[in-house]
């Protein structure tokens, strides 16, 4: 209000994203930011974001796997975010055909994972899941597994990060469903790469600040195709058939949500 401000670019965590959404919308501005909480949803009629939802990485992580291996342990960490990556993931996975053979679940700062890995090691499944808030928890579920004779492959997803792959030999061979990654392929994330390196050096949060390159040439693009007003942009944003960005070919659903981003796929390998 102080400023006039008519777009707001930013805002990487859900959490500053839920919180902001009620002023903007009120505004009402457009709004480009990340967060990857399935809550963001349908909040804001003025709202983009290009992270896709936690609603699809456990069914993308499904859609991967389940092909390959049919009789899935799952092991969550006690929290909102893992409860329901779970969920979503052992729901996507039930209906590919896989059986659910164990949903166990783990309190934070937990340290013996024996009792849950014993009754895990009687079912014999060819794939166990470790769903943690953290890597640390996954790190050691990993390490107690392999030492208990259980040679099921291991997945995780990204929420584990070095603590859990630079762990020990335990975790070499894991699967990992990871955020998305820039293509060195893509022309404009060549550039943008180039353009940062020179300026700052190494690149931290590659994905993130790419996105902030897009969001501000994106709207540059709308601005000069439709004008400077809030609902003939929005109208511009939810009808584009793609934008060519840094992070790849991209639209918004009816809901802001992308369209045209999805998941990386990694293999821990010599740690």
């Amino acid at each position: 209000q102080v400023d006039k401000v008519d777009y707001l670019l930013g805002a990487m965590c859900s959490s500053e994203v839920l919180a902001a959404l009620p002023v903007t919308e009120n505004k009402p501005m457009i709004f480009m930011g990340q967060g990857s909480s399935p809550d963001i949803t349908g909040k804001g009629k003025y709202f983009f974001r290009t992270w896709p939802s936690d609603a699809l990485s456990g069914v993308a992580l499904a859609q991967k796997l389940v092909p390959q291996y049919k009789k899935i342990a799952i092991v969550s960490e006690k929290t909102d975010y893992a409860l329901a990556l779970g969920k979503t993931f052992s729901g996507e996975a039930t209906k590919l055909g896989a059986e659910i053979v164990a949903n166990e679940t783990f309190i934070s700062n937990e340290t013996d994972f024996k009792p849950i890995l014993a009754k895990i090691k009687t079912l014999n499944p060819d794939l166990l899941f470790i769903n943690p808030q953290t890597g640390q928890g996954a790190a050691r579920i990993a390490e107690q597994a392999r030492n208990m004779g259980i040679s099921a492959q291991f997945a995780v997803y990204f929420m584990a990060g070095d603590e859990f792959v630079k762990s020990g030999k335990a975790v070499n061979g894991t699967l990992i469903l990871d955020v998305p990654s820039l293509d060195s392929k893509n022309p404009k994330a060549a550039k943008y790469a180039e353009i940062y390196k020179a300026k700052f050096g190494s690149m931290n949060y590659p994905l993130a600040g790419a996105q902030m390159y897009d969001y501000l040439y994106l709207l540059k693009t709308a601005i000069e195709k439709v004008g400077n007003d809030t609902p003939a942009i929005q109208k511009y944003l939810k009808g584009m058939d793609k934008y060519d960005g840094a992070i790849g070919s991209f639209s918004f659903d009816e809901n802001g949500d992308v369209i045209g981003i999805g998941f990386s796929y990694k293999m821990v390998k010599d740690n």
